[in-house]
C-alpha cells in the first residue's frame, strides 16, 4: 500500500513538473507603446523567444476610426521579411527552413490619434500563426501581454534601393579605375 502512494505521489510530481516545464517554455510577445494622452503614439512588438522559431503571421490590428497608421513608420524587424501594411493592419508572413536567429523587436510603428477617446485597447496584437522550426512545424505556446514605456525605438532597417545605388557607384569607380591603370599600363609597355 504506501508503495502505490510512493509511486502515485511520484507520478503526480512528474506530471506537475512536465506542466510547469511546458508552461515555461511558452513565447512572451510584449507591447510596448507610449503614452496614449499623446497625439501620437508609438509601439514595438517584443518577443523573448529569439531561437527555434520556424515562421511566424503576425499583425497589429488597429480601429481606422480612432486611429492612423503614420506613412513608412512600419518597420520590419526580421531579415529577409517585410511588413504588408493594409487599411486597419501592419502583418509580418514570416518562414524560414533555416535555424534562423529572430531578433527581440519585431515591429514597430507609429500610430496617429483621430479620435480623443482613441485607447490602446483600439491596436490589438492578433497572432495567427507561430510555429517552430521542425519538419512538424509545431505550434509554439504564446502570450501576449501590453507595458507602457518611456521610449519606443524604431527599428533600423537597410534602404535597399540606396544599397544599390551604391554598390553601381562603386562598381563604376572600380571599372574606371581598372580601365585608367589598363590604359596607363599599356601606354608605358608599348613604349619599351
Amino acid at each position: 500500500m504506501n508503495l502505490k502512494k510512493f509511486l502515485l505521489t511520484l507520478l503526480i510530481a512528474a506530471a506537475l513538473t512536465f506542466s510547469v516545464s511546458a508552461e515555461s517554455t511558452q513565447t512572451l510577445f510584449t507591447v510596448k507603446f507610449t503614452d496614449v494622452a499623446n497625439s501620437t503614439v508609438d509601439i514595438s512588438v517584443n518577443t523573448d523567444t529569439v531561437s527555434g522559431v520556424g515562421g511566424m503571421d503576425i499583425a497589429l490590428y488597429f480601429d481606422n476610426s480612432m486611429w492612423e497608421l503614420v506613412k513608412n513608420s512600419a518597420k520590419c524587424g526580421i531579415k529577409k521579411s517585410d511588413i504588408s501594411v493594409t487599411d486597419g493592419s501592419a502583418r509580418i508572413i514570416w518562414d524560414t527552413a533555416e535555424n534562423a536567429e529572430l531578433p527581440e523587436k519585431l515591429i514597430t510603428a507609429s500610430f496617429k490619434k483621430r479620435d480623443k477617446t482613441a485607447d490602446i485597447s483600439d491596436i490589438q496584437l492578433v497572432v495567427n500563426d507561430y510555429y517552430d522550426n521542425t519538419v512538424s512545424m509545431n505550434d509554439i505556446a504564446y502570450q501576449v501581454s501590453y507595458e507602457q514605456t518611456e521610449k519606443v525605438v524604431a527599428v533600423k532597417t537597410v534602404n535597399k534601393s540606396a544599397v544599390i545605388a551604391i554598390t553601381v557607384i562603386v562598381i563604376v569607380l572600380l571599372g574606371g579605375a581598372a580601365a585608367y591603370y589598363f590604359l596607363v599600363f599599356r601606354k608605358k609597355s608599348s613604349k619599351h
